[in-house]
């Protein structure tokens, strides 16, 4: 199973391969993995230029990372938003949602600042 991976290689016609690992200081973020059908077919100025590829790649991936976090965090607190007002004033989920973007709309505030108060103080939020 070892030569495995050469195999398939030659299969596909890949001669060169360049492969870069994309990490931040906190995390390593997976590669960058580049092939060529021509033999010998990165240069050392391609190594510079692949790694400050790599470089953008995981400053972007690491931004979506936690990009995603905080949208998970913000989703579960709006979750517990909804289920408040759903057991204080027996509504359906769809209908303590819509109570929140009402007073996301008429207070002009985000419906995650909305959320937030009512999860915190567990009465409705004012201005």
């Amino acid at each position: 199973m070892a030569g495995l991976g050469p195999r398939i290689a030659g299969v596909l016609g890949v001669r060169s391969m360049l492969c870069l690992q994309l990490f931040t200081h906190e995390n390593k973020l997976g590669a960058l993995n580049l092939y060529s059908r021509q033999g010998n077919a990165y240069t050392e100025d391609n190594l510079d230029e692949a790694i400050a590829i790599a470089a953008h790649a995981a400053v972007a991936a690491a931004q979506h990372i936690d990009q995603l976090g905080i949208g998970m965090a913000r989703r579960t607190l709006i979750g517990q938003a909804v289920g408040i007002l759903m057991e204080r004033y027996n509504l359906d989920a769809d209908r303590a949602f819509s109570v929140l973007v009402r007073l996301s709309s008429t207070e002009n505030r985000k419906l995650f600042d909305i959320a937030s108060e009512l999860v915190d103080q567990r009465r409705r939020p004012t201005n």
